[in-house]
């Protein structure tokens, strides 16, 4: 379909190859008014060719959403409840994009604080999750549930805590470090260990000293944003492995780990040899936990 022929205030997927500069096939737009005017993922207004190949995306635009994690959050992470999520990523992963555009739109006065939108997909089954596009169901669950109260939020749509699967929080821990490094001086054996199971992971992990990592290679992401994500991540499975205890925040994670707050804060030059610390308390809790399997797989929920 033309972009000409969509109605306006709709959200939109371009398909056409020829699309300007420094939009690219593929890229999420919202119709505006009938001057093909759009607003990009950036809140920018983009005047589109009206011959350009588009789809309207299945976006409910009054889809029932929560925002949840760190009150410090930099930008706005928000769970959208919806009927189904499509099982192709590259479609769920359009849908988010478009809750990213259409949510400020819509909220103005919620999200009148202009941060990053970072929307994720949920199925609930009565007072649980029962389907997450992003994460596992039992850990988007109770973070809904812990942070509710953080944010300005309307209904309550989460009412029920749902039991900890410890094996797959750890099996996933494993593959997210090692990610963020598989541009780096490693790249090779991380490679491999991606494809093996959670001894080859850990392995490799013990390779590399954390406390010595300062560039990532030709990752495109920020130093800083790395330092907080491998912070938050050791902190949150070690505390659930070795303690039982569920943390969800930033500031929970460093109000157990005091020493983590600098990594946590994106502050500068934050001390990297407590993530090389934290590294070997987390293979330390993985050689001490009674796995089923050493292979990821997604929640089951627990008999």
């Amino acid at each position: 379909m033309k972009l000409e022929n969509i109605e306006m205030k709709k959200i939109i997927q371009v398909l056409d190859k020829n699309i300007q500069e420094p939009y690219k096939r593929y890229d999420i737009f919202y119709v505006s008014n009938w001057d093909c005017l759009c607003i990009d993922e950036n809140g920018n207004k983009v005047e589109l060719d009206p011959s350009l190949e588009v789809k309207e995306l299945n976006v409910d635009y009054d889809a029932h959403f929560q925002i949840f994690g760190s009150i410090s959050s930099t930008d706005w992470d928000i769970m959208v409840f919806v009927n189904d999520i499509p099982e192709n990523e590259f479609d769920a992963t359009a849908i988010c994009k478009g809750y990213n555009i259409i949510l400020p739109i819509t909220q103005p006065y919620i999200f009148e604080l202009k941060k990053p939108m970072n929307c994720n997909l949920a199925v609930i089954d009565c007072s649980t999750i029962k389907e997450v596009y992003k994460g596992t169901v039992d850990e988007c669950n109770n973070s809904l549930m812990d942070t509710y109260i953080l944010h300005e939020n309307g209904m309550v749509n989460i009412r029920a805590r749902m039991e900890r699967d410890v094996q797959i929080k750890a099996l996933r821990t494993a593959r997210v470090l090692l990610s963020f490094l598989s541009r780096t001086e490693y790249r090779p054996q991380i490679k491999k260990a991606l494809r093996g199971d959670l001894n080859e992971k850990l392995e490799v992990l013990k390779e590399i000293d954390f406390s010595t990592i300062t560039e990532l290679g030709k990752r495109n992401i920020d130093f800083k944003d790395y330092v907080k994500t491998m912070a938050f991540q050791l902190g949150q499975t070690n505390c659930l492995m070795a303690n039982g205890v569920e943390l969800y925040t930033k500031e929970s994670i460093f109000g157990v780990y005091h020493f983590l707050k600098p990594h946590l804060m994106r502050e500068d030059n934050p001390d990297l040899s407590m993530l090389e610390l934290m590294k070997l308390s987390y293979i330390e809790e993985c050689e001490r936990f009674e796995f089923d399997t050493l292979i990821e797989y997604d929640y089951k929920k627990i008999q």
